[in-house]
């Protein structure tokens, strides 16, 4: 459940940061039973949301490209506002 939270909280934070629409109760598509772990998950809500699927990038992101919802094995989901990884997972 804690990390359904930490998930809801990112894509929540994302799309304000984005201005993006979420559709009305888009925090039941996030149901850890019914999701796969790490990255996998945010392919599949993506695709509930209507979103586009995410891309691994390792490349330096463009400023114009934050805030970025991200995945990481250490850190699970957040919403990164600067580059400081090798490896960025981001729904864009």
């Amino acid at each position: 459940m804690a990390k359904d939270n930490q998930l809801i909280a990112a894509l929540d934070a994302f799309a304000v940061a984005k201005a993006a629409s979420l559709p009305p109760g888009w925090e039941s598509e996030v149901d850890g039973e019914n999701l796969p772990d790490g990255m996998a998950a945010l392919a599949v809500l993506c695709a509930r949301l209507g979103w586009p699927a995410p891309q691994q990038i390792s490349t330096r992101p463009r400023p114009d490209q934050f805030p970025l919802l991200i995945w990481s094995p250490k850190d699970d989901f957040g919403v990164a506002e600067q580059w400081n990884s090798e490896t960025v997972c981001v729904c864009v």
